[in-house]
């Protein structure tokens, strides 16, 4: 029997320091790619060169200085590869290429992986205008900001409950060993947090009714701050989707999707 090596473990011991200095790098990595490819003579622009083109510690490391330095990589990540995706220098080569090329002189992969570029290159609006490519790239941003300021807050959160043994009752004495638990006027408290290895066992276990409908609606309520970030996020959407020349955001997104239409997904 054929022996596989086992994978290596993931590494999370990274300092903040390190994050920074390696998304920094990655970005130079890329960004000096690009920079070849925008560059590329009409005689240069090859199959082999064009193909160049081709989470997180922000949510599970216990240390708040890294989760904060990996949302920031993630917020001048984001940044750049919107930056990148919309260079029309890049667009110039790839069309110029695909335009010149018979597609059916090259293998299936290959032509496929070009019909898909040129579809990436019209979904992210460099056909348009440069005005409205500003536009579309603005809008992108913002969104890109708004979305990392939900998730943020989402690893942020740490709200938390307390209920006594007997409000608890169902829960066995290896599950209420791990939780933390204090004493309030001689009363003993578990404390319980919105993390799923709190909640559902209690939700599904606890034969206290009262204490299932309290942690629920505590669960539920969690970042109400997002809300307005959520509404933000969907107009934003709906913006750069209309700027495309798509009806909404899921006709936008469904085009890429087995459905491909909001119609198909309707019937």
């Amino acid at each position: 029997m054929t022996q596989v090596a086992p994978l290596p473990s993931l590494d999370f011991g990274v300092s903040a320091e390190q994050v920074s200095q390696i998304t920094d790098q990655v970005i130079a990595d890329e960004l000096a790619i690009n920079d070849q490819i925008a560059q590329l003579k009409p005689e240069e622009q090859t199959y082999e060169n064009i193909a160049q083109l081709v989470s997180s510690l922000s949510q599970f490391s216990p240390d708040a200085a890294i989760r904060e330095a990996s949302v920031e990589a993630e917020t001048k990540v984001d940044q750049f590869s919107i930056e990148q995706s919309m260079r029309h220098d890049i667009y110039t080569v790839v069309q110029g290429y695909i335009s010149k090329t018979d597609l059916s002189t090259l293998g299936a992969e290959e032509a496929r992986m070009l019909e898909k570029m040129e579809q990436s290159f019209r979904r992210s609006g460099l056909h348009l205008e440069q005005e409205k490519r500003e536009e579309l790239k603005d809008l992108r941003k913002r969104l890109s900001e708004v979305c990392i300021e939900f998730n943020k807050n989402w690893a942020r959160e740490s709200s938390t409950v307390q209920f006594t043994k007997e409000e608890l009752e169902g829960l066995d004495d290896d599950f209420l060993g791990g939780l933390k638990k204090n004493e309030e006027d001689g009363v003993t408290k578990y404390t319980l947090t919105m993390k799923y290895p709190d909640y559902y066992p209690v939700i599904k276990l606890c034969k206290n009714e009262n204490t299932r409908k309290i942690y629920t609606t505590v669960y539920n309520s969690r970042n109400q701050e997002n809300i307005v970030l959520l509404e933000q996020a969907i107009k934003l959407r709906r913006q750069a989707a209309k700027l495309l020349g798509y009806k909404s955001h899921a006709a936008y997104n469904l085009e890429v999707k087995m459905a491909k239409t909001v119609e198909a997904v309707d019937e």
